[in-house]
């Protein structure tokens, strides 16, 4: 009962702890929240306002769509009456051309030359209509005219007006033409420009990984026009001094032109290439060469090779090949060199 006793005493006063410790989370809790009172009153004060003014803004907002509304009308009636007074204008001065027009064709007089000498003349009206009838008996005393050189006039006049307008028309044509093919020249050029760099880097790598080393890059003869400037492929192996291509030995150039089609194949790449023996021309040591290349690149592309080179079929996954058992009939027959590897290992063993 002692040791019950003592255990309980220590219990007590453990929870006289715990009770203390109660009673001041008690008394900051009472503060947070008599100071979450406080900023709650704050804050709903601010809300009150801001809600004013949202309710102000509100009101705003109706009234000046609502003047926007009017305003919009108002414009659409302007547009309107602005249309109406344009083709009005434009009536007007279709009636005023065909006048100048007929007073032109009917007398070769210009409304300009008509208007001043108008100006100049001392005579009334009445004056002026007389002196018009007289000049008409003048011109009937004339005897008889050519009726259809009027008619003939405005044909040719027609025809004028109308090869003008196709002059014009071919030489704007024109113009567009040269414009377009002056713009796509320079989008060539800054793409070629673009695609030669890519393909001059890769060219580089390409080089250097196939020959272990060395340097190759692609110069323009003619930077000025690119589109029509040669290229010359300058390349140095491992070991040698710098070169022009046509210097290399038949191997390094198949080589080099490996490289140059495997840097634009990185550039554009492809699921899957064919190659159709383009190591034919390689010794035993270049073909390791390519191979070993070609292998890197197989990672995350599918190559078909068609090859006659030992080195070459041995680092194929797959082999395809055509015999004839029979004299005339042909089959194509396929190895996975994987598993006859582990069929050759288990006979070994």
């Amino acid at each position: 009962l002692e040791k019950d006793n003592i255990e309980l005493e220590k219990d007590i006063e453990k929870n006289k702890l715990e009770e203390e410790c109660l009673e001041k989370e008690i008394l900051r809790t009472k503060k947070n929240i008599e100071t979450l009172k406080y900023n709650h009153g704050i804050l709903k004060s601010k809300y009150d306002i801001l809600n004013k003014d949202k309710n102000k803004i509100s009101n705003d907002i109706e009234q000046i769509s609502s003047d926007i509304l009017k305003a919009t009308t108002n414009i659409a009636d302007l547009v309107n009456h602005k249309t109406k007074l344009d083709s009005k204008k434009e009536n007007i001065q279709d009636k005023i051309d065909s006048l100048c027009d007929i007073m032109w064709e009917d007398y070769e007089v210009t409304y300009a030359s008509a208007s001043n000498d108008y100006d100049k003349l001392e005579l009334s009206y009445d004056e002026l209509k007389k002196e018009e009838n007289n000049l008409k008996v003048k011109i009937s005393n004339l005897g008889n005219v050519n009726v259809s050189s009027i008619e003939e006039y405005k044909n040719v006049k027609e025809r004028y007006y109308l090869n003008i307008k196709q002059k014009e028309d071919i030489l704007k044509a024109d113009k567009d033409l040269k414009d377009i093919i002056a713009s796509l020249v320079k989008e060539m050029e800054e793409q070629f420009k673009k695609q030669f760099y890519l393909i001059n880097k890769n060219f580089k790598k390409v080089f250097s990984e196939i020959f272990g080393g060395g340097m190759a890059k692609l110069i323009l003869s003619n930077e000025e026009n690119v589109l029509t400037s040669g290229i010359d492929i300058i390349v140095q192996p491992p070991g040698k001094n710098l070169k022009n291509l046509t210097l290399l030995s038949g191997g390094e150039r198949t080589l080099t032109a490996m490289s140059l089609l495997f840097a634009i194949f990185r550039m554009k790449p492809s699921p899957f290439c064919i190659l159709d023996e383009i190591e034919a021309s390689l010794d035993d040591a270049n073909v390791t060469r390519y191979t070993k290349f070609l292998k890197r690149l197989s990672d995350d592309k599918q190559f078909i090779l068609i090859t006659h080179k030992t080195g070459t079929m041995e680092i194929a996954d797959i082999l395809y090949g055509v015999t004839m058992e029979e004299q005339g009939v042909s089959k194509v027959i396929s190895v996975k060199l994987k598993d006859a590897k582990e069929y050759t290992n288990e006979k070994v063993l």
